[in-house]
């Protein structure tokens, strides 16, 4: 797609030099994800928009539909990586101004945009995450899968470097066509039951909270984050139960064409436009106990690369299977 060009801090790619269309990634958990791409350069070449840390964005027209930092140039190859700042804001700690530790979602943003993180919270996600300040600073980023998992939703940064914090989609927004989307499913990381280790605030002892019932039963370890009451230890199991755990879990992802992925009217899907965190309603399988023809799943991660007329999709909670996701997942 023509309209579709790569931007490394405020340069256009191709002022740099000629390069391979760029695949990027989107992420339920964290909105952009990887981007890679490859220029044709020397090892003597030189440019002074391609230094770690520099804003990348891949754009369609005036927009950016992913953006992040550029985290690999490969002087031996050009082969260059970079990853959302969601992934950036595991590299600052969740402060408050003066540098002591902080619960508090909105001070840690905003001290992170001090230090150099480079999202934006136009829509304020600020909240208290159950816990305590004590003990060993965490990072901002760690703090927001925190407050994510205690209220059962997602977080991520998106294309235009905006900060969101959603519970996920209420409805589908797109089609795949009968028989395009097979997804094999299994019980692998399923909980019935959560049980959480935490210490608790009114005894200063360790206890067990309980949410959900029946089995499989999984333990969870909440201590590391500090002091809580047993209403806050049940309200994070119930988040994380809700999102990640009660949930069924899938083999496999799928790869679609723009004929096979549609809009709600039947119109063909512009492939930019599929992102993880939406909805998909697939057609044509018995999904549960043989009855139901169509299944909605939220997307978890869709990788595509500019030009393409196909997508890969694959829903939330997919088991790792490849080498490389298992490695990740450990």
């Amino acid at each position: 797609m023509s309209s579709i060009w790569l931007r490394i801090g405020s340069y256009p790619a191709t002022e740099i030099a000629a390069h391979t269309p760029p695949t990027w990634e989107t992420w339920a958990d964290g909105g952009s994800g990887s981007c890679s791409w490859a220029f044709s350069l020397t090892m003597r070449s030189q440019h002074q928009a391609l230094q770690t840390g520099a804003v990348v964005e891949v754009m369609c027209g005036p927009m950016p539909v992913w953006s992040g930092i550029l985290s690999e140039p490969d002087r031996t190859t050009w082969e260059c990586t970079a990853y959302g700042l969601a992934s950036a804001a595991r590299q600052y700690l969740a402060l408050d101004g003066v540098g002591n530790n902080t619960r508090d979602m909105g001070t840690a943003i905003t001290t992170a945009q001090a230090a150099g993180w480079q999202g934006l919270n136009s829509v304020s996600v600020s909240g208290p995450v159950a816990g305590d300040a004590t003990g060993n600073p965490i990072s901002a980023g760690q703090l927001l899968d925190e407050y994510a998992e205690q209220t059962g939703q997602r977080w991520g940064v998106d294309g235009q470097r905006q900060l969101y914090m959603t519970p996920g989609p209420s409805g589908p927004m797109w089609l795949a066509s009968p028989d395009a989307s097979a997804f094999g499913s299994t019980d692998e990381d399923r909980a019935g039951t959560l049980k959480g280790r935490y210490l608790d605030s009114g005894t200063n002892l360790y206890a067990t909270a309980t949410s959900g019932s029946g089995a499989p039963q999984v333990a969870v370890d909440l201590s590391e984050r500090g002091k809580m009451t047993l209403t806050a230890a049940q309200s994070i199991l119930a988040g994380m139960l809700t999102r990640d755990h009660a949930q069924r879990a899938w083999t496999n992802g799928v790869t679609l064409t723009r004929d096979q992925i549609q809009t709600l009217g039947g119109s063909p899907a512009a492939l930019i436009d599929v992102r993880a965190g939406q909805m998909m309603r697939s057609f044509g399988l018995a999904y549960t106990g043989g009855s139901a023809l169509h299944l909605d799943t939220v997307i978890g991660k869709t990788r595509y690369t500019a030009g393409d007329d196909t997508i890969y999709v694959e829903p939330v909670n997919t088991a790792p299977r490849s080498f490389v996701d298992v490695i990740a997942a450990s």
